[in-house]
């Protein structure tokens, strides 16, 4: 623990520096540049982690962001919390809750070590996790971040809407599908989530929080 304690304490010094330029870029702009690059991403990982690990969805997802943030700065697929709340509030999907499912579906990476865009076993892609037929049938391409993300709470919002504002089925149909979910309401009508298998009961306790 106290090695752990340690680490976090260097992880959030480095931090404080990073973030003020005027402390290290005017003096070393090639070394800050570069522990800019490599620090920052892993403090934010850091504190996704603990937070994911203290069972905080909501903060590990924000935290996982502003990584991702730090990662994709120079690039066209640049990806910030600013982004994430602008997509949240276009399609009505709170913004507690878009954290809550970017950490959960894919800890805030949209890809890998090998920098290959993630895809789970069923074939799910990127950071949103979201299947070839959803991604067509929404007319994005799951392959470029921003365009997940887009994706994913575009998805969310309309099955709210499917369920007349019921988050919980929402949340359940995004990880189980709308087949299931209307199949287990049939059977057992307002204690449909007993049907729930136990991956996406989890997935709905740890997504829901206040989502009603």
């Amino acid at each position: 623990m106290r090695r752990f304690c340690f680490f976090l304490s260097v992880i959030a010094l480095a931090l404080f520096f990073l973030r003020r330029p005027v402390l290290l870029h005017t003096q070393m702009p090639r070394v800050y540049q570069t522990a800019r690059h490599l620090l920052l991403p892993l403090g934010y990982r850091s504190f996704a982690r603990l937070s994911g690990w203290a069972g905080f969805a909501e903060t590990a997802g924000y935290w996982s962001i502003r990584a991702l943030e730090a990662e994709t700065a120079s690039s066209p697929e640049h990806v910030n919390a600013a982004f994430i709340e602008k997509i949240s509030h276009r399609y009505g999907v709170p913004l507690q809750l878009s954290y809550r499912i970017i950490w959960i579906e894919s800890r805030g990476h949209h890809t890998g070590p090998d920098g290959k865009v993630i895809t789970s076993a069923k074939g799910a892609l990127g950071i949103m996790q979201i299947m070839p037929d959803t991604a067509r049938e929404l007319h994005i391409n799951p392959l470029q971040a921003r365009e997940n993300i887009q994706g994913g709470l575009m998805y969310l919002a309309r099955l709210s809407r499917k369920y007349k504002g019921n988050w919980h089925k929402a949340i359940a149909a995004y990880n189980w599908g709308q087949g299931h979910i209307d199949s287990a309401v049939v059977q057992f009508g307002e204690n449909w989530h007993n049907a729930l298998p136990h991956e996406s009961a989890s997935y709905l306790t740890q997504a829901r929080a206040d989502n009603r």
